[in-house]
């Protein structure tokens, strides 16, 4: 009877561990908010919770303007000036013109490439350089406060799901 009871606790032991993580994955799947895909200027992929608006802000020099309740986001293209052939080299040159205070970052894992500095219209902002078929695309987003630094990780997710359309 002993050998049964210490079985039944072995199977009740794995019901409930594997149980919690499948609840727990429902939860998560449940609360994470809806996610919609944006284009940019038919070039420039990206996936951002469905709350982002977008808005017209061509004539203010910037390819797009996408606004939420709790960030926006700049997106700008400029031709790949000369001496300047990856987005680090980029990316250097212009935390050094933002002056950014913790220089450009690197992420080589994801390929990412960013600085976060202060933004006199925006706050602090964060900013992700891209190079896709000899143009710079920039991207700057703010949540309008100080300091970014709690937002990075979902900055990055961001960042992360940019794609490019190739060119027929």
């Amino acid at each position: 009877m002993k050998k049964y009871f210490s079985w039944l606790i072995v199977l009740v032991l794995i019901f409930s561990f594997t149980s919690c993580a499948r609840i727990e994955g429902l939860v998560d799947r449940f609360l994470q908010e809806p996610e919609k895909e944006y284009t940019i200027q038919d070039t420039l992929i990206i996936t951002l919770p469905a709350t982002f608006e977008e808005k017209d802000m061509t004539h203010l020099g910037f390819s797009k303007f996408l606004a939420s309740p709790t960030a926006v986001m700049l997106f700008a293209m400029v031709a790949a000036p000369d001496g300047y052939a990856t987005p680090l080299e980029y990316g250097t040159y212009l935390a050094d013109h933002d002056r950014a205070p913790n220089g450009v970052q690197h992420d080589e894992k994801n390929g990412l490439v960013y600085y976060v500095y202060s933004n006199p219209h925006l706050g602090t902002s964060v900013r992700y350089v891209y190079l896709h078929d000899g143009m710079f695309w920039l991207i700057d987003i703010s949540n309008g406060s100080d300091t970014v630094e709690d937002q990075l990780p979902k900055y990055e997710k961001w960042a992360k799901s940019v794609t490019f359309v190739e060119a027929d």
